[in-house]
């Protein structure tokens, strides 16, 4: 077997599994981490690939971190194709008696995202939901749940494992069992037995998957208050975000969350104000709540307050004074949340653009970069968006000019103008912007035609990003 080929397969199969996973905001820190986690991800060693899935799904990692892992995976993403040829290659990893634990779990993890192939994998997955590592058992577990959970398949298999001498197999065994919806009648049953685990781990596995169990809130509410005065911080969290799942339940999690807003823990008050931005219809009582947290002592809640207030469309009025009052505030993850909840408010006015072409001159990249994704969602063409953006192409950030790239991407209205300045992005040093500025031309569709003689080039030449240019060319003609 090549050691260094099946390494690189996994690495760019395991990039499926960073995509899938819900990631936060960036944070401080964010070039050095990026770096970092692109040296894991891109390196053919027998480094842990599992431990970087591990880091991903830790919600208790920083932000930056998570969201690193996870952008770093997304160029990689594009090279994997689901192939029998890929899968053959995992199973001989698993047979491997010389491969190291790590790379088996890996395998096992990565065989997940082959969803079309459940009666294949399955089978060949549950011979090492008893394997002596603790880390092949966690990886074949959470691929099997992956996997069979829409049809049911699997199902006993991780009945067994729930019950696992080790924590962290029981834990990625609650994780699994949230895949079983068709099921529920059977799992939360299960869940609500495991929640009774001392381990803090199992217990945060359990409730975040108790949150993908909707219809049956009336059963689930009640199995989750008690955990809301629990001493452990992780399990508070745990309980606001997923009290934030049952929005469509009316008012029944909105006491227990606003009792978090004054919890000692900035974490669970963060948690608690995001959760409660997701009870639209509960506006009026829910507003004054969080409006008081904007003073906080903590960057991390004034932000999630401001988010949170921007779910409100319905009451504009009420939420757009609070939220453009902290627009001069000290931390740039605030500020960032100002662009982010005018966005989601939907506000177009002249007033406000030019607030949000301010914050393009901030000293923050993580401004600019809320400011261009909201520009290209509320599709703000105006001249002098179009002016500054422009500028932007040629900022040092690889992230501000691919979101620059990506805006111009979704201004067709500008198009003949836009491609021009997006030509030479073909030729950028960043793979990532590469990328986008291939993907714009195939979201400009026949706008870009005249591109086609590039891209076609690059098909011709076996260019790395033949693949993506195909699919440009694709859009472009069908268009």
């Amino acid at each position: 077997m090549n050691v260094q080929n099946t390494n690189i397969l996994l690495t760019l199969t395991l990039a499926v599994l960073f995509v899938l996973t819900g990631c936060g905001k960036g944070g401080d820190r964010t070039s050095i981490i990026k770096t970092h986690i692109k040296e894991r991800l891109t390196t053919a060693s027998n480094q842990s690939l599992y431990e970087l899935y591990v880091i991903v799904e830790d919600e208790s990692k920083s932000k930056a971190v998570r969201r690193e892992a996870r952008k770093s995976s997304s160029i990689l993403l594009r090279k994997i194709r689901k192939t029998d040829q890929a899968i053959l290659k995992l199973e001989r990893v698993l047979k491997d008696s010389e491969a190291s634990d790590n790379l088996k779990a890996s395998a096992a993890l990565a065989l997940g995202i082959f969803d079309n192939h459940v009666n294949r994998l399955i089978p060949k997955l549950r011979p090492f939901l008893s394997d002596a590592s603790e880390e092949v058992r966690i990886a074949s577990v959470l691929s099997i749940g992956k996997l069979g959970g829409k049809s049911g398949v699997g199902f006993a298999d991780i009945q067994k494992t729930s019950k696992d001498t080790h924590k962290d197999v029981r834990a990625a065994s609650a994780l699994a069992f949230r895949h079983y919806q068709t099921l529920s009648t059977n799992v939360v049953p299960k869940l609500k037995i495991m929640s009774k685990n001392d381990e803090t781990v199992v217990q945060v596995a359990v409730i975040r998957a108790l949150g993908e169990f909707k219809k049956q809130a009336n059963e689930i509410l009640p199995l989750l208050r008690p955990f809301l005065t629990d001493v452990d911080e992780a399990i508070r969290v745990a309980v606001a975000r997923t009290l934030g799942r049952f929005s469509d339940q009316g008012v029944r999690s909105v006491p227990n969350l606003r009792k978090l807003l004054s919890d000692t823990s900035v974490k669970v008050k963060e948690a608690a104000a995001l959760s409660l931005g997701q009870f639209i219809s509960q506006g009026p009582t829910i507003i004054p709540s969080i409006r008081k947290l904007l003073k906080d002592d903590h960057e991390d809640v004034r932000a999630a307050v401001v988010i949170a207030l921007g779910r409100f469309p319905s009451m504009q009025a009420q939420v757009f004074s609070p939220i453009i009052s902290m627009i001069t505030d000290g931390h740039e993850n605030v500020r960032a949340a100002v662009a982010t909840a005018l966005g989601t408010l939907g506000v177009k006015d002249n007033q406000t653009v030019l607030k949000l072409l301010s914050f393009l001159e901030d000293d923050s990249d993580v401004v600019k970069i809320s400011t261009i994704q909201v520009f290209a969602k509320l599709n703000i063409q105006e001249k002098k968006v179009i002016m500054k953006l422009k500028t932007l192409l040629s900022s040092t950030n690889e992230d501000i000019r691919v979101e620059v790239v990506r805006a111009f991407g979704q201004f067709k209205g500008k198009a003949s103008e836009l491609i021009p300045k997006l030509r030479p992005m073909l030729d950028d040093t960043s793979e990532e912007v590469r990328i986008a500025t291939i993907e714009a031309f195939g979201q400009l569709g026949k706008l870009a035609k005249s591109v086609l003689p590039q891209l076609r080039e690059l098909v011709r030449t076996g260019s790395e990003l033949r693949f993506e240019a195909s699919i440009a060319i694709r859009q472009i003609e069908q268009d």
